[in-house]
């Protein structure tokens, strides 16, 4: 095998358990965040965004960010992150969902006074 191949494969590898790492913690932020651990989601949101925007940089560098053969790492990281900033602007899982009021006896008295 030759050179390029092993030191591709080594990227490969590395850049694979990174993501997997990614998405281990982004379960974790999700679980911590339906609990209200509001410490641990900052810290795992820190965390993951960092081990995301290192392996795009990493790519970046080593110039892999574009190619087709490399394309499934840049996606998997871009979609890591991605989830992870829609999940922190919808505040997505929430324990308490914002609901619309119920409406009381006075808003049914005046609707019937509409009528």
């Amino acid at each position: 095998m030759s050179d390029r191949r092993k030191r591709y494969n080594q990227l490969q590898q590395m850049i694979g358990l990174a993501l997997l790492g990614a998405l281990v913690l982004f379960i974790f932020y999700w679980i911590a965040a339906g609990n209200e651990i509001v410490w641990l989601k900052v810290v795992l949101s820190i965390l993951i965004f960092l081990i995301c925007a290192a392996c795009l940089g990493y790519l970046f560098i080593t110039q892999e960010l574009m190619r087709p053969r490399s394309l499934w790492m840049t996606l998997g990281a871009a979609a890591i992150a991605l989830c992870l900033l829609l999940s922190l602007i919808l505040h997505f899982p929430c324990p308490n969902p914002r609901t619309l009021p119920l409406p009381t006896v006075d808003d049914l008295a005046a609707l019937k006074f509409l009528m």
